[in-house]
């Protein structure tokens, strides 16, 4: 018999609340994504459904990369000009925030009208093999290398050449504003990157970018370390990790 996961402290269980809804969130998005429309029109629609999710900002704003622009900085996934047409890879990240926690989710999804490409579900793979991997006794960096050996032993094409994720930062002192707390994951202490060797504690987003073939994709999810305890928040199992 599986056995529940363990209670949360209240901050920690504030941010499973976000990511819960963050879910929430994107499955709204998703089903109302048809042809014709463009990355700002994707964004907009996130916008408006946000607050009927209870959200009042924005840890990012919403960051919508369509086709080819998939694993583009977000400057350049702005630029692009493609639209959604079926069988489409476009890769959406959503950052909405509380008053008490923030979610950060990304994925990428095919449009309707096609099948899902095949090199999809092995990202999928990628994004739930690393975030079952992070434990206490892991440290950030050697989540980069797990990801980059995942990608290499299976014909993969790892992207990030910085890092696969980074620390989410709880609301408070100075970084009590989520703009603030995104301003901190500039320093690299905060990143994934190969030459951290501080060990997994608190709150981690996974986001690692791979290519396969000529499919470009990333899942991002939010997971919490602490002593024995990795438990994926907003989701009930890490089967359900890159999934709506």
């Amino acid at each position: 018999m599986t056995q529940p996961p363990p209670a949360l402290p209240p901050q920690i269980a504030a941010f499973d609340e976000a990511q819960r809804r963050t879910v929430g969130l994107m499955r709204a998005v998703a089903v109302n994504l048809t042809a014709g429309m463009a990355a700002g029109d994707v964004v907009r629609l996130a916008k408006e459904l946000a607050p009927k999710e209870g959200f009042s900002g924005w840890f990012h704003e919403p960051v919508v990369r369509i086709g080819a622009a998939v694993g583009q900085d977000p400057l350049r996934a702005r630029l692009d000009r493609s639209v959604l047409q079926p069988g489409t890879l476009v890769n959406i990240d959503l950052g909405p925030a509380t008053k008490e926690a923030y979610g950060d989710l990304g994925i990428t999804l095919c449009v309707p009208g096609a099948p899902e490409p095949e090199g999809l579900a092995m990202v999928r793979e990628l994004a739930k093999g690393s975030t079952g991997y992070c434990s206490r006794w892991k440290t950030m960096g050697e989540i980069f290398i797990f990801a980059e050996a995942w990608c290499r032993n299976r014909g993969m094409l790892l992207l990030d050449k910085d890092s696969v994720g980074h620390r989410l930062l709880p609301l408070e002192g100075w970084h009590r504003q989520p703009a603030l707390a995104r301003l901190a994951l500039r320093w690299r202490p905060n990143r994934l990157h190969r030459l951290n060797f501080r060990r997994m504690d608190g709150i981690f987003s996974i986001n690692p970018t791979a290519q396969v073939g000529d499919i470009r994709a990333s899942f991002e999810e939010v997971v919490y370390i602490h002593e024995e305890v990795r438990q994926v928040l907003g989701r009930n199992s890490l089967d359900e990790v890159g999934t709506l």
